[in-house]
């Protein structure tokens, strides 16, 4: 048994690996893309490790990767690596923690985070003094829901609840006279339509980034200048599954939210996942907007749920003012280690965060 680094020939034996523990990994082009593309490691020609690999007689049985991403808190700038696809064939797991010391004997990166954990990662990173990111939120998922009718049926597959077809539509029916008002409200408020709808970022983008970054400055922010936006979301621009809502004065961007579409095939679903959400002036109005013509324009494109992940709290409460529905985690998903002494206080500080799937590895 040897431990490696990532090699890309090592694709088919990951994504296979992968696939075996239903972890989705992008087609190869695309997984290339997030290092060959990437704006730091580009603009700057460093020599980045794709991950570690456990391998046994040539086989690969255990596999973390090692994204690269930029955040600015204060206009200074951290660079910082991501945890990705971690997975272990259940014979090899006693391994599983070889692959973190590799992963965090990296000596060069600000911070580390971990965004899409499962409860024994969880309480892996924990032993390893990783911490909570502390915004409690982001363990409080938002729905709105659009397909009374799909997320029902989605929901007794999933719960392998015996029905047929005339139980289900019973239920949906009652679903409907019972809860309309809730799965509905949102339909109430006047829709603002002075927003522009794009597929990708262009220099607008970093216009307003400049401003973002001095008027956010006391909150750890992702690199989103349209270079890190193009690369970060590369994948959803390629295949049309993202849209861009922005607000603009005298023909400036000064708001705008990103959703992306997700298809959970196994029970037929459409999600729209609101991604970001930004202003350069806190206005209510603004936001409030935003998410109601995201919800429209999600239910115009066929979608079955608008889901909400994290945000901060001021935003929450905005958004909460639609009614949504609230599913808790029992475990967060969202963790982070620096050596930094000076970075861990700003990041052990919920008000210094305004976190999202926008971080991390969410969106692969």
């Amino acid at each position: 048994m040897i431990i490696r680094e990532v090699k890309f020939e090592d694709y088919s034996q990951i994504k296979n690996l992968a696939n075996r523990f239903n972890i989705n990994v992008y087609e190869q082009n695309e997984w290339e893309i997030i290092w060959k593309n990437n704006p730091y490691l580009k603009d700057n020609k460093i020599e980045w490790p794709l991950g570690w690999v456990i391998e046994v007689e040539n086989k690969i049985v255990g596999h973390i990767g090692n994204i690269p991403t930029q955040y600015f808190y204060n206009s200074q700038s951290y660079n910082g690596s991501i945890i990705s696809c971690w997975v272990v064939e259940p014979k090899y797991r006693l391994y599983s923690i070889k692959l973190i010391q590799k992963y965090l004997s990296q000596s060069t990166k600000d911070f580390h985070i971990a965004t899409t954990s499962n409860l024994k990662t969880a309480r892996t990173l924990s032993a390893f003094g990783w911490k909570e990111m502390p915004n409690k939120d982001y363990n409080k998922k938002l729905y709105i829901v659009l397909n009374t009718k799909a997320v029902l049926f989605a929901f007794i597959k999933k719960s392998n609840f015996y029905s047929n077809n005339f139980i289900n539509n019973l239920i949906n029916f009652g679903i409907n006279i019972f809860l309309s008002k809730k799965i509905n409200y949102w339909k109430k408020f006047k829709k603002e339509n002075n927003f522009e709808i794009h597929n990708q970022f262009d220099n607008q983008f970093d216009e307003m980034w400049e401003k973002l970054k001095i008027y956010k400055k006391n909150t750890f922010l992702f690199n989103r200048s349209s270079k890190w936006l193009n690369w970060h979301l590369n994948s959803k621009i390629k295949n049309k599954n993202l849209f861009i809502l922005t607000k603009k004065e005298e023909g400036k961007i000064i708001a705008y939210a990103i959703c992306v579409f997700k298809y959970v095939k196994d029970l037929s679903i459409k999600k729209a996942v609101l991604v970001d959400l930004v202003s350069i002036k806190d206005y209510e109005k603004t936001y409030f907007d935003l998410v109601l013509f995201s919800i429209n324009n999600s239910f115009k494109s066929g979608c079955d749920i608008f889901e909400i992940v994290g945000f901060s709290e001021e935003k929450r409460k905005i958004m909460k003012k639609i009614r949504p529905f609230e599913k808790k985690n029992t475990f967060s998903p969202f963790y982070f280690i620096t050596k930094n002494q000076n970075l861990n206080k700003i990041l052990l500080k919920r008000e210094n965060w305004d976190p999202s799937e926008l971080d991390g590895d969410s969106i692969y």
